[in-house]
């Protein structure tokens, strides 16, 4: 019976290309996961990389949202109703720069929620008061700090300097991101560990902001309970 030996060079291509796939899947040097996800939206930039794409989020299930379950809250943008809205997966295609206590780091936006938690981001557009955004940013910290059973980290981006020099740990926005993500004054996104966005809050007043850390409390609690 010589089927086995015939059937090796098949099943030693099926192990090959298993292994490859899970070399690629796994990396975990930021510079190599960079320029397989470049190689990727390359790919998928094209007319038949379209189609490719939209069968590959189909069967992996990355093209869900959860915009209509129980799971997340807040709103999406009025004023940019293309912006990432709650149960929106995270776009994975935007860099920010970390704060100089962190020597101005180059990191995917998206890369931040890589964790175990959810993942508090706080984003400060063109019309973000520097004060404020600073006191709003600890006051967001001290109660992710306070509710680690839930919350990983808590970042701040935004896009005037100036705002980074009333704190180390804010970081710089890219007018691009600010566009996508619809924001004109201080926006609050968490992030869920699985990606996808689990609360989104602001823009749309003064009054609205001072109430993120009630919001996020009321998110805390809802996560605490499983709904």
């Amino acid at each position: 019976d010589n089927y086995g030996e015939e059937r090796r060079p098949f099943a030693q291509m099926i192990l090959k290309s298993g292994e490859n796939s899970e070399k690629v899947t796994t990396m975990k040097c930021p510079q190599q996961r960079a320029a397989r996800d470049k190689v990727l939206r390359s790919v998928f930039a094209s007319v038949l990389g379209t189609r490719k794409k939209a069968s590959v989020m189909s069967k992996t299930e990355l093209n869900v949202e959860y915009g209509a379950s129980s799971i997340v809250s807040g709103r999406s943008s009025f004023k940019h109703p293309d912006a990432p809205a709650p149960g929106a997966r995270m776009p994975n295609t935007h860099t920010v720069r970390l704060g100089p206590d962190d020597g101005w780091k180059s990191t995917p936006l998206h890369g931040l929620a890589f964790c175990c938690g959810h993942t508090v981001l706080l984003l400060g557009g063109p019309d973000a008061d520097g004060p404020n955004f600073v006191q709003l940013y600890k006051a967001v910290s001290d109660l992710v700090a306070a509710e680690a059973g839930v919350f990983e980290a808590a970042f701040a981006f935004a896009t005037d300097p100036s705002i980074t020099s009333l704190s180390g740990k804010i970081g710089l926005l890219e007018s691009s991101t600010v566009d996508a993500f619809g924001v004109d004054g201080i926006v609050m996104l968490v992030v869920r560990p699985d990606g996808f966005i689990g609360l989104r809050e602001g823009d749309a007043d003064g009054e609205a902001e001072k109430a993120f850390p009630e919001q996020l409390s009321k998110y805390s609690s809802k996560i605490l309970r499983g709904l």
